[in-house]
């Protein structure tokens, strides 16, 4: 990649779009074949969910959509509490795992060396 041309890598970019947009599109097929129609809408749905929360953050859809300052305040004062949920949430399951272990395992999971397994 790094040997290609700009022109070269701005069309290895479009092919791989369009290949991701072939894949999708078969994927979308096969699924529609096997799901009921509530299901697929429920599927539907949860997709939404999943970009919008990614969308409204960014700088290109708030331009898309207009978003006043006013809104993209409140936008990010949601993200950031959110973010502070998931840090405690993160926490207190922490917390909760270790007081499960023992002493001994304690001490092998506090010398286990940054980057994790070792063989």
């Amino acid at each position: 990649y790094r040997d290609k041309t700009p022109e070269e890598r701005q069309k290895m970019m479009v092919d791989y779009r369009e290949k991701q947009k072939e894949q999708a599109e078969i994927v979308r097929k096969q699924v529609e074949k096997v799901l009921l129609p509530q299901q697929l809408d429920a599927l539907k749905e949860i997709d939404f969910r999943t970009r919008a929360n990614s969308l409204l953050m960014s700088q290109w859809m708030a331009g898309r959509l207009e978003l006043t300052k006013k809104q993209q305040d409140q936008l990010r004062k949601n993200r950031e509490q959110l973010q502070q949920k998931i840090r405690k949430l993160q926490k207190e399951s922490l917390d909760k795992s270790l007081k499960v272990l023992t002493p001994k395992q304690m001490k092998q999971l506090r010398e286990t060396p940054q980057g994790g397994y070792r063989p």
